[in-house]
């Protein structure tokens, strides 16, 4: 969750980084159970702000991770809807990816990023790895079966795409 907000996502924290990309790398530091960070860009600067932040960042301290764990969790309580995004429901005989649906309501919901949310919502047909849009879900409920949080897929589907469409 560090990153999907942009920097727009710092305000939710009291943090030293300047960006949520510097946060992102930071975070790994500090996370001894991992041993190589992967990181996504798309530009020359994107690049080159990562070699800085490797170059110049520290880890996350162990209070500041403490303090971004509680914040977080603090945070996701908000949320009426928690899916982790596993991929299980990700069985849909019509290819939708309902996480993809609910990561974008609750972009909106627990974390207030609106447009950030109307965007990913908007992204179905740019992006096919996002799945069918959810507007081609059938209720068949093959996708709850599979949902290890017992989350009513077609009917928060329904509820989640009425939310996101008024944006």
């Amino acid at each position: 969750n560090l990153l999907k907000g942009g920097d727009e996502f710092l305000r939710k924290f009291d943090t030293e980084a300047t960006t949520s990309a510097e946060l992102g790398f930071r975070f790994v530091w500090g996370n001894t159970n991992v041993s190589t960070a992967l990181s996504g860009m798309n530009s020359m600067q994107q690049l080159d702000d990562n070699l800085k932040y490797v170059e110049t960042s520290d880890s996350v301290s162990v209070e500041e991770w403490e303090h971004l764990k509680a914040e977080s969790d603090e945070v996701m309580k908000l949320s009426d809807l928690y899916c982790t995004m596993c991929g299980y429901c990700e069985v849909c005989p019509e290819g939708i990816k309902p996480a993809f649906t609910f990561d974008a309501y609750n972009l909106m919901n627990v974390w207030e990023l609106k447009e950030i949310a109307k965007i990913r919502f908007n992204e179905f047909e740019e992006y096919p790895w996002h799945g069918a849009h959810p507007d081609n879900c059938t209720q068949c409920g093959e996708c709850a079966k599979r949902c290890p949080q017992k989350i009513d897929i077609p009917n928060e589907l329904i509820r989640t795409i009425d939310i996101l469409k008024t944006l």
